[in-house]
């Protein structure tokens, strides 16, 4: 009855989805910093608590983002069984380019 090989398998959506959403919130905090640099009306957007200038603003962009996706993930893919595999590439790109986008040789390519 309950012995099958499906009935046995967990459901992983839950993990995708904390996996997936932890490596976008990083890539949203790369994607802030090269846009930061490249646009001074975006860096000044950013700066939401003045000692920190725009770090306040990309670090809180990103917490969101994390967050957001996060959400919608978990409730999208909880009852589900996504490959982790998949999931586990998605999360290595995003945050390889998340780590190439917040070394500053690359980033400050982009500054004006």
């Amino acid at each position: 009855m309950g012995n099958t090989k499906e009935a046995r398998r967990k459901k992983t959506g839950v993990a995708a989805a904390a996996l997936v959403s932890a490596a976008f919130g990083c890539l949203t905090l790369g994607v802030t910093t090269v846009l930061a640099a490249a646009s001074p009306t975006i860096k000044a957007f950013l700066g939401w608590w003045g000692p920190t200038g725009s770090l306040s603003g990309k670090s809180s962009l990103a917490h969101l983002a994390w967050l957001i996706s996060w959400l919608g993930l978990h409730f999208a893919l909880r009852d589900k069984s996504p490959n982790l595999r998949i999931a586990l590439l998605i999360c290595f790109i995003f945050i390889g380019l998340a780590v190439l986008m917040t070394f500053p040789p690359i980033f400050e390519l982009f500054h004006r």
